[in-house]
């Protein structure tokens, strides 16, 4: 197991805040982090619920590629 030291804020409570375009610039932002990752473990249920939602929240493949890489602690 890695933690990439890249990774940042899901964007969970700016999305929920109204705040779409900021969780979109935090969601590319892990999108890249997490690109040569096999899996993402998340221990927080809310980010894991974000997570999982990057498929939506962005248009492009990398978005639902991360979403299906998703699993919940």
């Amino acid at each position: 197991m890695a933690v990439s030291p890249a990774q940042g804020c899901c964007g969970a409570l700016h999305q929920h805040s109204g705040h779409a375009r900021q969780a979109q610039s935090l969601a590319r932002a892990n999108v890249a982090a997490f690109a040569d990752a096999p899996a993402i473990v998340s221990v927080a249920s809310g980010c894991t619920a974000q997570l999982v939602e990057y498929g939506l929240l962005l248009p492009d493949d990398r978005g639902r590629g991360v979403s299906r890489k998703v699993r919940d602690l």
